[in-house]
């Protein structure tokens, strides 16, 4: 296996699976809390910027998506990766190894395979990143209508507004929820079916050299 079929397919997985949800948890913040883009923003990029300088600015805040990701990946909580690894391992043939062994053999076999396959894996890691960044938001934006409740500065309109915005991200959270269970079968799903293909080809092949 060469150095660029573990890279490219390491690195792909790491925009998918990080980098977006990083993205989206930033996006959402100056999203819902648009002091943030009105203070920020403006400083960050201007239209003076040369190449070379928007170039590091945007090399320096995907690195922070990146790092923000990660930092996702470690406080993911109720992962549907679990309960669905159960399943699809209950259904092997009592011959057949883990499924955990039935990726690692496709990746270090088949190369273009194994890279279909991390595209799976990194989008169930997505949805489950960027369900964390929505209930994370939307725990924010509530505290702010409980503040807003007892805060005399708040008006009316600003408190309803703040409830509206935690009930908007409570479900973006909950419609990833509810993707993860699809993704994690579609990767496990496809783990075994590439294995059974691409191996019950090659017991078939042997057991035909033998017959000769």
């Amino acid at each position: 296996m060469n150095v660029t079929a573990v890279t490219i397919p390491q690195l792909f997985y790491d925009f998918i699976a990080r980098v977006i949800p990083g993205f989206f948890l930033s996006a959402l913040f100056l999203l819902f809390f648009p002091v943030l883009s009105e203070d920020y923003l403006p400083e960050a990029f201007t239209a003076s910027d040369n190449f070379i300088s928007s170039f590091f600015k945007a090399a320096g805040y995907l690195i922070i998506c990146y790092i923000i990701g990660w930092i996702l990946e470690g406080y993911r909580v109720k992962s549907s990766s679990k309960s669905v690894t159960k399943e699809h391992e209950a259904k092997l043939e009592p011959d057949e190894i883990t499924l955990s062994k039935m990726y690692k053999t496709i990746r270090n076999t088949y190369e273009k395979v194994g890279f279909r396959i991390i595209k799976l894996r990194a989008e169930a890691r997505m949805l489950e990143a960027n369900r964390m960044a929505a209930y994370l938001v939307a725990i924010l934006c509530f505290v702010f209508f409980i503040i807003a409740i007892f805060q005399k500065g708040f008006q009316e309109s600003d408190t309803y507004i703040w409830l509206g915005k935690s009930l908007i991200l409570f479900v973006v959270g909950y419609s990833f929820q509810k993707s993860e269970p699809k993704a994690w079968n579609r990767y496990w799903g496809n783990v075994k079916e590439q294995y059974r293909i691409l191996f019950d080809k090659e017991k078939d092949s042997k057991q035909k050299k033998s017959d000769k």
